[in-house]
């Protein structure tokens, strides 16, 4: 007697839901492209550590030295396009322009990036173009502390944590 209390019950339930039910609408979007080349899931989000960056090394060099990372692009088709361009997107660091601005404790610093040749890539400005050929193809950069020039001077740099982020951007002439 008490199995068909709680049978019965339940049954109410799943017939009571059914009357209140309602109707959504799920929206789907997406864009259909044909680029040269994919980009390696690998490179699609990153972290350079920096690691510990001693304050007397940048009042003495004004700088760190370049810490690498790539972006790699797998599976290149050329004769969709053989050349790709890179720019970088994040917040600029006002005493230093052209490099990133971090957050956290440390200042008086900013994060650059380069090219593995050493050439600035200054942020939101700066579009580099590569060759691309078949296959993957793995684009090469660097990352390094710099401190202002005005922190050196009034000996202004200031121990802390510190981060910065940022975007890149692909595009296909």
């Amino acid at each position: 007697m008490c199995y068909r209390v709680v049978l019965i019950f339940c049954l109410l339930l799943g017939i009571n839901r059914t009357l209140s039910a309602q109707d959504y609408n799920i929206s789907l979007h997406g864009e259909l492209v044909e680029e040269p080349c994919t980009l390696s899931m690998a490179s699609a989000n990153q972290t350079v550590k920096l690691g510990n960056v001693i304050k007397s090394t940048l009042y003495l060099h004004q700088r760190t030295h370049s810490y690498g990372y790539s972006i790699v692009l797998e599976d290149c088709d050329i004769s969709l396009g053989n050349s790709v361009e890179i720019g970088f997107n994040g917040v600029e660091d006002l005493q230093q322009p052209g490099l990133l601005a971090v957050n956290g404790m440390a200042k008086g610093i900013a994060i650059g990036l380069e090219t593995e040749k050493g050439k600035p890539l200054e942020i939101n400005k700066t579009i580099e173009s590569y060759l691309l050929h078949e296959g993957n193809r793995t684009l090469k950069f660097a990352a390094y502390v710099s401190a202002s020039e005005a922190a050196i001077e009034h000996q202004e740099i200031i121990e802390g944590d510190f981060t910065a982020n940022v975007a890149f951007t692909l595009y296909y002439p």
